[in-house]
């Protein structure tokens, strides 16, 4: 798989709540609401660890703007993830 850089999203300096949201983002448009991945790929996309992912995506559910699906997928909010990109600084 590659990095959200070669898929035309965030360079290295954006934070890593951006870098996953752009990596949703991406596959929402591929996929639809329910992004098949698991943590670990989403890391992969975004460049960064598996934890950071974690925490990150911990981060977005209780924000409300992802949430868990079945067979380790998730589901997103994307209205609400599009309009964390304008702010990040909400959550």
């Amino acid at each position: 798989m590659r990095r959200v850089e070669a898929l035309g999203g965030a360079r290295g300096y954006e934070s890593a709540e951006v870098r996953v949201v752009m990596v949703l983002l991406l596959m929402e448009s591929k996929f639809g609401p329910v992004i098949p991945l698991t943590r670990e790929e989403i890391a992969e996309l975004s460049g960064l660890t598996v934890e950071t992912t974690i925490r990150v995506v911990s981060r977005l559910k209780k924000e409300r703007l992802v949430s868990p699906s079945p067979r380790g997928s998730v589901r997103i909010n994307a209205p609400r993830l599009r309009a964390y990109l304008e702010s990040p600084n909400t959550i």
